[in-house]
C-alpha cells in the first residue's frame, strides 16, 4: 500500500488530499478489525506473557 501512496507524490509536488484519503482508507479497516476483536487480542497477549 505504501508503494501505491507514493505514486501521489511528484518530484516537486505532492497531492496531500489524495495521500491522506488513501491513508484513511488503509487504516480504517484494520482499526475496525482490531476493535471488533480487541478482547481476544488482549487476552492472547496477556496469556502469552503470563504463561
Amino acid at each position: 500500500m505504501q508503494v501505491g501512496l507514493t505514486t501521489f507524490q511528484g518530484q516537486h509536488r505532492a497531492d496531500w488530499p489524495a495521500i491522506m484519503a488513501g491513508t484513511v482508507l488503509t487504516t480504517v479497516p484494520v482499526l475496525a478489525v482490531f476493535l471488533a476483536g480487541q478482547r481476544r487480542f488482549v487476552q492472547a497477549l496477556t496469556g502469552a506473557v503470563k504463561g
